[in-house]
């Protein structure tokens, strides 16, 4: 696993009387399957550390960025693959039920903080569907739906909507809240005829009613403000692309949305290679390379895999860099 926090440069595009300084940026990027930690980690503390064969992609931002090697969310950790949904809240969902918040995950407490000061409060962006190792939870301890569209993705951040889609989301939003309501109500019926446990059942259903309702709000106060335009073209068919050529468009969205000040708060979830090994010359699948055993062919062609996964974030601080 792996991430960073980010902050951009002060965008006059984006000035607004109450913005005095720059607001800061998160974003996490997460590979389920690691990294090899020798290839990955410094053998040597401090700053003049040697830098490993792995991350020499991000040797021109080095002085940039903060390598931290032996921490362990410990037993919450425990399950291999499992145990990736602990990665931004150090404890797993099924473990998570005494705690007020849940297993909620440091981007969502971020995104709180940010509320509607931006179009979305936080982006989920996955490269494929894998909700039981989602990197953001909520704090009824619900996994945050990820988007592995790219069309999709592309659509939400700057397709404008004409005044027939605006009066259907309208709609939508009135029903979706009329339905709350009615919810809510029958809800609050039962909370007095019921006993402890099933109070603290229908307390996260009310949570979760809440930040429902927050959503609903933050998509109707930006309903009728014109989404940014971007000088940027998404490739025809780019969701049927392999991952080699998916991978580096999903962090051009990700940086146009930054500079745009679309969102502030962003996970970017790296899992399977998907059809055709995802364009690597590789002879085997993703998974099966992890479990190398320290077999010399395995380690190769997983190195293939890895270096790739490090140029392509390198690319997106160099992306991040330029913005001026």
């Amino acid at each position: 696993m792996g991430g960073t926090v980010v902050g951009l440069p002060h965008l006059h595009a984006i000035d607004t009387p109450s913005l005095q300084k720059p607001p800061m940026r998160m974003i996490f990027v997460g590979t389920h399957f690691g990294f090899v930690p020798s290839l990955f980690f410094p053998k040597q503390a401090g700053r003049d550390y040697v830098t490993p064969e792995l991350i020499q992609p991000l040797e021109q931002h080095r002085s940039k960025f903060t390598m931290i090697s032996r921490l362990d969310h410990g037993r919450e950790a425990i399950g291999g693959h499992g145990g990736v949904h602990a990665f931004l809240s150090g404890i797993l969902s099924k473990n998570c039920r005494g705690f007020e918040e849940k297993n909620v995950t440091v981007d969502q407490k971020a995104a709180a903080h940010v509320g509607t000061a931006t179009r979305f409060a936080s982006l989920q962006i996955a490269t494929g569907r894998d909700q039981g190792s989602a990197l953001s939870w909520n704090r009824s301890g619900v996994a945050m739906p990820s988007i592995s569209s790219l069309s999709r993705l592309f659509g939400m951040l700057f397709r404008a909507e004409g005044p027939e889609g605006r009066r259907q989301v309208q709609q939508a939003h009135q029903e979706k809240r009329s339905i709350l309501d009615l919810v809510r109500t029958d809800a609050k019926a039962l909370e007095n005829q019921v006993g402890r446990e099933d109070r603290e059942t229908l307390d996260q259903y009310f949570t979760s009613l809440r930040e429902l309702e927050l959503r609903l709000i933050q998509s109707q106060t930006w309903l009728d403000r014109p989404k940014p335009a971007v000088n940027y073209t998404l490739k025809t068919g780019a969701d049927a692309l392999d991952f080699v050529d998916r991978v580096p468009l999903y962090y051009d969205l990700m940086t146009l949305a930054l500079q745009t000040d679309l969102t502030r708060v962003m996970t970017f979830s790296i899992a399977d290679l998907g059809p055709n090994l995802g364009g690597f010359s590789i002879s085997r699948g993703y998974h099966q390379l992890t479990h190398h055993g320290k077999v010399r062919s395995y380690l190769k062609e997983l190195s293939l895999i890895e270096h790739f996964h490090i140029k392509q974030f390198s690319r997106f601080l160099d992306r991040l860099d330029a913005i001026v």
